[in-house]
């Protein structure tokens, strides 16, 4: 093989491990977030209420999507509120 047919599979294998890296650290990112937002969305929405509901399904899969809706929005008051030390 020549020179450049070895430089190019590198570059190659340098692309699909940047691309490896990158997908890794999204769903590092991704499991950060879900962490964040539904402690955030629980501090905010759910705290001092009682709920009562019959499907636990139900209400935990509404749990899970409240809190990546309305993730962005409940992580920054849930520091604040945390911050301040207002429970």
């Amino acid at each position: 093989k020549s020179i450049k047919a070895y430089s190019q599979e590198f570059v190659n294998y340098q692309r699909r491990l940047y691309i490896s890296e990158v997908k890794t650290m999204a769903a590092i990112l991704m499991i950060a977030y879900i962490a964040a937002a539904y402690w955030a969305t629980n501090k905010i929405w759910w705290s001092k209420k009682v709920y009562v509901y019959s499907n636990a399904t139900y209400f935990y899969m509404t749990r899970f999507i409240i809190c990546m809706v309305a993730g962005f929005v409940t992580i920054p008051i849930a520091l604040l509120l945390t911050l301040v030390g207002k429970n």
